[in-house]
């Protein structure tokens, strides 16, 4: 949606790969405001997604050093089902989750005003 929106360092790689995925558009079409998400990303859901990112790679991490992965991880499917993944898709994962870990920095806080 906000393809022109300047963006910088990983943000940037992130956007230009995703918007690269997507099929051009064909036509334009009018968009009414109700169709739009107004999802507001609040500082309790990025720690919660913060944290099941973390999960994920370090079980990654853990299966690409030949270790068993926490029982911690949920769903159980997941979990069980990440060892059947081949390994070169598991660490093109585990290469493209580790984009979206803000490096050097312990603790991202957003700031949200809601009417």
């Amino acid at each position: 949606m906000y393809h022109d929106l300047p963006l910088t360092g990983s943000a940037k790689t992130i956007a230009d790969q995703s918007w690269s995925l997507l099929p051009k558009p064909t036509t334009p079409r009018n968009v009414l405001e109700n169709e739009l998400n107004w999802f507001v990303a609040t500082n309790k859901f990025m720690k919660t997604r913060r944290s099941k990112l973390s999960a994920v790679v370090d079980a990654l991490e853990k299966l690409r050093a030949g270790e068993r992965v926490s029982q911690k991880l949920q769903p159980s499917r997941f979990r069980d089902g990440l060892r059947s993944v081949p390994p070169t898709a598991r660490e093109k994962l585990l290469s493209d989750l580790t984009l979206h870990i803000p490096q050097g920095e312990s603790s991202i806080e957003i700031s949200v005003e809601l009417d």
